[in-house]
């Protein structure tokens, strides 16, 4: 099942029970074969892939990794700062 719309407002936290991520909006998913093309553009254009936005044909698991890293940078706030082969620290949530 590819979900073909990650974006923060389609991840929910939940806090209890140590803690648990889930995905909402599955209102674009769509069943793939492994190897096989998807060619349907959907999905919020800031988050997607190129792929999506020039219109080719895309694998369905390797879009979806390329929304993550902007995902996790809209989540922190936009204020991440990494030091090569030191620490990534999150400012504005007291993490390091």
């Amino acid at each position: 099942m590819a979900h073909r719309d990650l974006k923060p407002e389609n991840v929910v936290y939940f806090s209890s029970g140590g803690g648990c991520v889930k995905l909402t909006d599955f209102g674009f998913s769509n069943c793939f074969a492994p190897g096989v093309k998807l060619d349907t553009s959907c999905g919020s254009l800031c988050y997607s892939a190129p792929e999506i936005l020039l219109g080719d044909s895309y694998d369905a698991p390797g879009v979806g990794k390329t929304s993550y890293p902007k995902i996790m940078f809209k989540i922190m706030g936009c204020h991440v700062m990494c030091y090569p082969g030191i620490v990534c620290v999150f400012p504005n949530l007291g993490i390091q």
